[in-house]
């Protein structure tokens, strides 16, 4: 859920007020997030993962490893690079006028150029109770549907983690209970 906390930090009014979205690695939940506060999202994933992510209903799906900046230029209001792979032309070069890059694992270069740019922004979600209580009541509702891959108790969790960090990232998230 740690997109949740930064769509949200985002100010919903960066993504709400301007409803053209381009998601750089598309998060499930980051994704169904922005399209519940109103944006048209595209997303960029790997290619493997391009059905899952036109299942969520995206407006566009691109293979992030083809993706070719000048096809898509100048078509988004919001760019919110949740991979971190674009640099700070690219994701310029996608904005419309008045457009924001929004970046949550900037690089060096990229915290410089955030510093000096009103158009690049850094964002960094604070998990407060009443955020996770509006991620809660979607979840009871419908509007926000996260994948969970695993479920294991507490007293199974070194197992899970190392498992996790031995074969990779699993088809939704890992999530622990407390029994």
């Amino acid at each position: 859920m740690a997109s949740s906390h930064n769509v949200f930090s985002a100010r919903p009014d960066d993504i709400r007020s301007l409803p053209r979205t381009l998601l750089c690695g598309v998060g499930r939940t980051a994704a169904q997030l922005a399209m519940t506060l109103g944006a048209k999202v595209t997303g960029s994933c790997r290619g493997t993962a391009m059905s899952e992510a036109r299942s969520l209903g995206l407006a566009r799906v691109v293979d992030y490893q083809q993706l070719n900046v000048d096809s898509i230029k100048h078509q988004f209001d919001v760019v919110f690079d949740t991979a971190g792979t674009l640099s700070i032309k690219e994701g310029r070069a996608l904005l419309k006028p008045g457009g924001v890059v929004l970046d949550i694992s900037p690089s060096p270069a990229k915290l410089f150029g955030i510093i000096f740019s009103a158009r690049h922004k850094m964002v960094i979600g604070k998990p407060t109770p009443d955020l996770l209580t509006k991620v809660a009541d979607m979840v009871a509702v419908g509007k926000l549907q996260p994948a969970i891959g695993k479920t294991v108790s507490l007293s199974d969790a070194i197992p899970a983690l190392t498992a996790l960090e031995q074969h990779g990232t699993p088809k939704g998230k890992l999530v622990i209970t407390w029994n």
